[in-house]
């Protein structure tokens, strides 16, 4: 029989204070941020890397030990008509109508900003999300690590994530804000969204991780990790791609490098996008030491693995070190929904799919889900099993990061021509004389 455990108990936040949540898991203090991305394909080229620049900065400015948690749900929506509109002419009430109960899919997106222990990159991974074995009496003895009670670190903390905020809206390409206590804790608010994977709170569902699948109420789930290097078969990564269906030879169109993780999959999922940063003088010397391991296996022939891992290694860190880049460990996993078996199937399939045009190879994880699912909680980014992390540049993890948000909808004017956004599938109301 499968151990049942009460969400009370499940939930991996501890409390709220101030603006920050204090995770249950070694008491991990996170900001959580709102974000209002860019509309799809209005990019161009410099944008893209003023944009890649704003996430390198962001990298420099937090420093260690702190742990970057980007997550962009794609969920479900259903058009309501205006009721505004129904009051008009046949040919006005007929638009209406006919648009009614369309679904689409609606992005929402998010920057959680957490401190994290000295030594996080060196706990096994059996050791992550192990709140769950605890009992709640544990809590009211040993919840916040020492570092966190000395109440400067804390206001420390909430200045830097504050300047980061500003400037992050500094760009006036993203607008960010930081979430308070309605917005993430009220019915309709983060958590009832993350746990009810659904845009309008239903309630709380239960959650079955059972038969090695995960079940939130009637949607079946699926994890896609990208947790190696390997599994990235592009010879380079710049600060963003090009949309072959609307470049021509004169004229490039330019798209993030995630674009087709976002609306492009038409079925509901979350993006997960997590960047440790560690100490780097320790970051650099374990490198080294890994280096030093497999040399001394390695037998020196020209086509010997350990020998070529070493070289790469050594390739790597004095690429960071000749310039001036950080070393950040990286993992990027998707999260597919269905309320449908053959649903399913097809959102595998398309998200499958998705990755392999980014010539990503990604693994369908069936093993870490329990993991994988708890991390996704905001503000409980820890709960990532280090082992699940792999090494990158900053400006590499910062040009990953998904930058394309839906059309912005005047929707509630009714004056505008009826368009339908051929990505989201949105109806739209365009005005062509105030938004060109």
């Amino acid at each position: 029989m499968e151990k049942q455990v009460a969400l009370w108990d499940a939930f991996p936040i501890y409390g709220y204070e101030g603006q920050s949540l204090i995770a249950k898991e070694k008491g991990c203090v996170t900001v959580p941020l709102k974000l209002q991305l860019p509309e799809v394909f209005t990019l161009d080229a410099r944008e893209y890397t003023v944009l890649q620049e704003l996430f390198f900065s962001i990298i420099n400015v937090l420093g260690p030990n702190r742990l970057l948690h980007r997550q962009d749900f794609f969920l479900q929506e259903k058009y309501r008509p205006i009721s505004q509109r129904l009051e008009g002419d046949m040919l006005e009430r007929a638009n209406e109508k006919h648009f009614d109960e369309r679904p689409y899919l609606l992005g929402s997106h998010y920057l959680y900003i957490s401190i994290v222990p000295k030594n996080y990159m060196r706990y096994s991974s059996k050791r992550a999300n192990s709140f769950l074995s605890k009992n709640r009496d544990w809590y009211l003895n040993n919840t916040v690590p020492e570092d966190f009670i000395d109440t400067d670190v804390l206001k420390d903390f909430e200045a830097q994530v504050e300047s980061v905020n500003n400037l992050i809206n500094s760009t006036g390409l993203i607008k960010s804000d930081i979430l308070d206590y309605d917005a993430l804790f009220s019915a309709n608010g983060l958590y009832a969204k993350y746990f009810g994977l659904t845009e309008k709170n239903a309630g709380m569902k239960d959650v079955d991780f059972g038969n090695n699948t995960i079940q939130v109420g009637d949607k079946q789930c699926g994890f896609f990790t990208v947790e190696n290097l390997d599994q990235f078969t592009k010879a380079h990564i710049g600060t963003h791609e090009i949309y072959g269906k609307f470049t021509t030879r004169h004229n490039h169109f330019p798209i993030g490098n995630l674009f087709s993780l976002g609306f492009k999959v038409p079925h509901e999922h979350i993006i997960n996008q997590y960047i440790h940063i560690p100490d780097q003088e320790k970051a650099v010397a374990g490198l080294r030491k890994k280096a030093r391991s497999f040399q001394r296996f390695g037998t020196g022939k020209k086509d010997d693995s350990n020998s070529i891992y070493a070289d790469q290694i050594h390739e790597y860190t004095r690429n960071i070190l000749e310039n001036h880049k950080e070393t950040v460990f990286y993992h990027l996993n998707v999260l597919g929904f269905a309320d449908e078996r053959a649903k399913k199937m097809e959102m595998e399939n398309s998200i499958s799919a998705a990755f392999k045009k980014l010539k990503i190879n990604a693994k369908q994880n069936t093993i870490d889900r329990k993991n994988l699912f708890f991390a996704g909680v905001p503000g409980n980014a820890i709960g990532i099993p280090s082992d699940m992390f792999m090494p990158m540049p900053s400006d590499m993890a910062a040009s990953l990061l998904y930058c394309e948000g839906g059309y912005r909808d005047a929707t509630k004017s009714l004056d505008g021509i009826r368009l339908v956004d051929r990505i989201s599938g949105r109806p739209l109301s365009v005005s062509i004389y105030r938004d060109p």
